[in-house]
């Protein structure tokens, strides 16, 4: 939800003013901030998908575990009670 309110705060406006700059209202300088501003909004963009990204892989991870687990002990379990 973080990316989505980043991109529909920062990235629209910053496109709209480079692509479409107003008629002396936005300046050579004004599209250059808006590029900067563009460039920093999608680097928090990254960082938040990097951030969703590592932590899928560490939930994984930890399934994994507990299911290696489950299955070692069912497997036990089985083996002590003669079952195969």
């Amino acid at each position: 939800m973080l990316c989505v309110s980043i991109y529909l705060t920062v990235t629209v406006p910053a496109l709209r003013t480079i692509v479409t700059p107003l008629e002396g209202v936005d300046t050579r300088e004004d599209r250059v901030e808006a590029m900067r501003v563009l460039s920093a909004g999608n680097v928090m963009i990254m960082g938040g998908l990097g951030a969703i990204l590592v932590l899928q892989v560490r939930d994984d991870c930890v399934r994994g575990k507990k299911s290696s687990t489950f299955e070692y002990n069912r497997q036990d379990k089985n083996m002590r009670s003669g079952r195969r």
